[in-house]
């Protein structure tokens, strides 16, 4: 259940903090002097790391594949939209990380249930929480800011991503329709971290070379060690907010 959070100085949402930049961001956040709303599936997952902070933390249980249905999307605006209107803080942060690379091939060769788990996670989600922020009473003294973990599929189209490069350049627009809107309230930042040593590494190198032709190229990366760390690029992002804060 729901309850009201204590008065901390920002709320910050991060979508998908339970495994890569998502979980390295916890680690930082946690020691910030923010109120924390973690969105994703299996939170239970960070039990261990939270059991010590609960009392600045909500937790959204949501699969956010599942953001196509009418109810589960409206579900997540209302709990986002009921934890913005029971805080006392003029800045939220969103940190739009949760995303999606399946399916892993070329058009035509993939179901309509795959397109929309994709677009659910990468596009439907964030549409739901940031309509949440938007529709709360307190939003006309509310200061947004929006950091969405981008990627270079968003402007680059590259064979066997049809669904994660359209999705992602989807959500990049959405966001930047939103911040013309609500030009003196929203600054959004699309964040591209590169090639991050993550589970979504482990998805690409698993991928049939037939679906993927840069398949190699991506198994040569793990194998050369040039993958980037995913803390260091969680600090990357902690520092922008924090220069965000104090400007």
């Amino acid at each position: 259940m729901l309850t009201k959070i204590p008065s901390c100085y920002v709320t910050v949402i991060i979508t998908g903090p339970t495994s890569g930049i998502g979980l390295e961001l916890v680690h930082y956040l946690l020691k910030e002097d923010f109120k924390l709303v973690f969105i994703g599936r299996n939170l239970d997952r960070l039990n261990p790391l939270i059991a010590k902070h609960l009392y600045k933390i909500i937790l959204i249980e949501c699969d956010l594949s599942e953001s196509v249905l009418n109810h589960k999307s409206q579900s997540l605006r209302d709990k986002v939209q009921f934890i913005i209107e029971n805080d006392n803080n003029e800045k939220i942060i969103l940190i739009n990380n949760a995303g999606s690379i399946l399916p892993i091939k070329k058009i035509g060769n993939f179901f309509q249930e795959k397109i929309s788990e994709s677009f659910s996670v990468n596009l439907f989600s964030t549409f739901s929480i940031i309509s949440g922020i938007r529709e709360n009473k307190n939003w006309s003294k509310i200061k947004l800011y929006i950091i969405n973990i981008s990627s270079g599929a968003a402007d680059h189209p590259i064979s066997g991503w049809s669904i994660y490069c359209s999705s992602k350049a989807a959500v990049k627009m959405l966001l930047n329709v939103f911040q013309l809107e609500e030009s003196e309230k929203v600054t959004v930042e699309h964040f591209d971290p590169g090639c991050v040593d993550t589970n979504m590494q482990v998805v690409i190198r698993s991928a049939q070379k037939s679906d993927f032709s840069l398949l190699n190229e991506f198994i040569d990366m793990q194998k050369n060690g040039s993958l980037k760390k995913p803390n260091l690029i969680a600090k990357e992002i902690i520092d922008r907010i924090n220069y965000w804060i104090n400007r």
